[in-house]
């Protein structure tokens, strides 16, 4: 009966322990959302921590604990982004994007909503020199965070910059 008792016991171990060999990422919350438009994938949950993680090597931005798997292929070397800033933020009339990169790039740009719709400012962004800096007019969209996203000429997204519109 102990025998009978021990392989049953066994047998249910082993098959309870297939089921364990796949890691699904989830996160509990009391809201959020998660978007596709184009291929841009925006995700979202209410109440996560501020951090943020930048990095110029495959042009990764993360926010909080949701920390997704991304691979983007660019004609634009990582290594060449030096540095860039968005400023102010939070802002009212107009937000102020200065881009330095150690060639001459050329980009586009444009501000997109939470839910990837374009809100329709979009400018070419262009250094010959390496340096650019480009203004961008805010004062008409309604309050609430958007996002500036930096793209290659061919689309690819290489950079999004999160910032707050106020009043």
């Amino acid at each position: 009966m102990k025998t009978r008792f021990s392989l049953l016991l066994l047998a249910f171990g082993m098959i309870s322990s297939l089921a364990a060999q796949t890691l699904e990422r989830q996160v509990i919350g009391a809201a959020g959302m998660h978007a596709t438009a184009g291929n841009l994938i925006l995700s979202m949950t209410v109440g996560e921590t501020a951090t943020s993680t930048l990095e110029a090597g495959s042009f990764v931005l993360t926010q909080g604990f949701q920390q997704p798997d991304v691979t983007t292929a660019s004609s634009i070397d990582p290594q060449t982004l030096v540095d860039w800033k968005l400023y102010p933020n939070p802002a009212t009339a107009h937000i102020t994007l200065e881009l330095s990169m150690a060639q001459a790039f050329e980009f586009t740009s444009q501000v997109v909503d939470l839910a990837g719709r374009s809100m329709g400012i979009e400018h070419p962004i262009s250094g010959a020199d390496g340096h650019c800096l480009t203004e961008y007019p805010i004062g008409h969209l309604a309050e609430g965070v958007y996002l500036l996203l930096i793209q290659d000429l061919d689309g690819t997204p290489l950079q999004a910059i999160r910032f707050e519109k106020i009043h």
